[in-house]
């Protein structure tokens, strides 16, 4: 399985909690107590990941259906 290495960051101050991230991509995103969205594994920073070609197209599926545009996807 192939395995790129990419960044995945949410920007909290645009992010407007509609959830879809959380609810089509659980594997990567949750929703917090604040209704806002996070990373799955509950960090506020980018986080540089190996990801296998599902889990980076499912990064960038979130990062297109994100109403705020809050959700970034980049080479690393």
């Amino acid at each position: 399985m192939p395995m790129d290495s990419v960044t995945v960051s949410i920007d909290h101050d645009v992010c407007m909690g509609s959830g879809y991230c959380a609810r089509e991509h659980p594997e990567l995103f949750r929703m917090t107590t604040e209704g806002v969205a996070e990373l799955y594994w509950g960090t506020k920073e980018p986080v540089p990941l190996a990801v296998s070609d599902k889990l980076r197209k499912a990064a960038e599926d979130a990062s297109a259906i994100c109403p705020a545009a809050a959700i970034t996807v980049s080479d690393r």
